[in-house]
C-alpha cells in the first residue's frame, strides 16, 4: 500500500517500473541501451517561415572518422542552410539520427540517462548578435528513482542552452507507450504518466521543451522559453541509433565515442557540452527555473519595436528578465 501511494503521488504509476533486481543487472551491462530505451523521448522538430530546422546528425564523418565540419551560418531566417535537413515533407516521420547516450548511478536510489543530440550549427549569422555559432550539442536527461523494490522515471531534465528545465514525470503534458510511438505523431496528446515523453526541439537553437509553441519568430525570441517549436517531423529512435559516449572505452565490441568527442574542439560556446563532459557531471547538472530566471545578454537597452521585428542589436553587458521578453507583455507595452 505504501509503495502504491508513493508512486501515485509521484505520477509514475503508469510509467515503466523495473524491479531492483533487474535494474542491478541492467546497470552492470556495459552497453546500457536497455535503460536508455526504457525512458527515451519521442523527438519533434519544426520549421518556420518556410525554413526547416537544422536536423540532428553524426558528430563524426562516417567515412574518415574525423570530426564533422561545421555548417556555415546564414542570414535569418535560414537556419538550415548547409546542414542536414529532414528531407521529407512536413507531416511525416523524419529520418533517423544518432543518439549519443550514457547512464550513471547517482547514489543508491537514483540513475540518470543522458540523450545527447548533435547539430552542425546553431542559429544564424552574424553569430555575435543573433546567438549563432558553429556546432551544437543539446540533450535531455531522464532521472530514475527507486521506490521500495522498484525503479521508475521520476523527472525529465531538458537542456535549454546553459541550463536545464526540470519537469516531474507526472507533469509532462504528453507521454506515449512504445506501441503508440509508432503511430502518426505518436498518437493523441494529453496522456500523462507513460513511458516516453514527447519532447519538442527549438527551431533554430535546439533547446528542449515538453510542449509546442508558435509565437514570435525573431532571433532573440529563440533564446527564450518562447522559442518556436512544433511537430512538422518526429522520430522515435531504435536500438541502432544509440551510441555509447561515457568515455569508458570500447566494451563488448561496442565503440565508445566519448573520449574522441571530448578531445575534439567544438568551440568556446560548447565547452563542457560534449557527451563525455556531460556524463562526468551528470549527477550535478544545473537546473534553472526558467519562468523566474534571468537571461544575461549583451544589451544596451531594450527597443521593443526592434525586438518585435527582429532587428534588435545586442551590445555591452546587461541583464534582461525573461518576463520582460514574454511576447504578450511586450505587445501590451508598445
Amino acid at each position: 500500500m505504501h509503495l502504491l501511494l508513493v508512486t501515485a503521488l509521484l505520477g509514475t504509476a503508469s510509467a515503466k517500473q523495473i524491479s531492483d533486481k533487474k535494474m542491478q543487472k541492467l546497470v552492470e551491462i556495459p552497453k546500457g541501451w536497455e535503460i536508455a530505451m526504457a525512458s527515451q523521448p519521442m523527438w519533434f522538430f519544426t520549421q518556420a517561415m518556410g525554413h526547416p530546422t537544422c536536423y540532428p546528425t553524426y558528430a563524426e564523418d562516417l567515412y574518415t572518422r574525423e570530426q564533422r565540419h561545421p555548417a556555415k551560418l546564414c542570414e535569418y531566417p535560414d537556419t538550415s542552410c548547409h546542414c542536414r535537413q529532414p528531407g521529407v515533407e512536413p507531416g511525416y516521420k523524419g529520418p533517423g539520427f544518432p543518439v549519443y547516450y550514457s547512464t550513471k548511478r547517482c547514489g543508491e536510489s537514483e540513475i540518470r540517462v543522458a540523450y545527447n543530440l548533435f547539430y552542425q550549427k546553431d542559429g544564424f549569422a552574424p553569430g555575435e548578435e543573433n546567438g549563432g555559432h558553429p556546432y551544437d550539442w543539446e540533450r535531455v536527461i531522464a532521472v530514475w528513482n527507486k521506490y521500495g523494490n522498484n525503479w521508475s522515471p521520476s523527472k525529465l531534465l531538458l537542456s535549454q542552452h546553459d541550463t536545464y528545465e526540470s519537469v516531474p514525470w507526472h507533469d509532462i503534458p504528453s507521454t506515449v507507450s512504445g506501441r503508440e510511438a509508432k503511430k502518426h505523431l505518436g498518437g493523441k496528446n494529453g496522456q500523462k504518466g507513460k513511458d516516453h515523453p514527447k519532447v519538442y526541439v527549438g527551431w533554430s537553437k535546439h533547446s528542449h521543451y515538453v510542449e509546442p509553441y508558435q509565437g514570435l519568430q525573431t532571433p532573440l525570441v529563440q533564446m527564450t522559453p518562447w522559442a518556436t517549436r512544433g511537430y512538422d517531423w518526429w522520430y522515435f529512435p531504435t536500438k541502432e541509433d544509440y551510441h555509447l559516449t561515457d568515455g569508458k572505452g570500447s566494451q563488448k565490441k561496442m565503440r565508445d565515442l566519448g573520449k574522441q568527442f571530448n578531445f575534439w574542439n567544438w568551440g568556446p560556446e560548447l565547452k563542457g557540452q560534449d557527451p563525455m563532459s556531460v556524463h562526468l557531471s551528470l549527477c550535478n547538472v544545473t537546473v534553472g527555473k526558467t519562468e523566474k530566471a534571468f537571461v544575461p545578454l549583451r544589451l544596451q537597452k531594450l527597443d521593443l519595436q526592434a525586438f518585435l521585428n527582429g532587428s534588435l542589436v545586442l551590445k555591452n553587458t546587461g541583464t534582461l528578465r525573461l518576463e520582460d521578453l514574454e511576447p504578450e507583455t511586450l505587445l501590451r507595452r508598445l
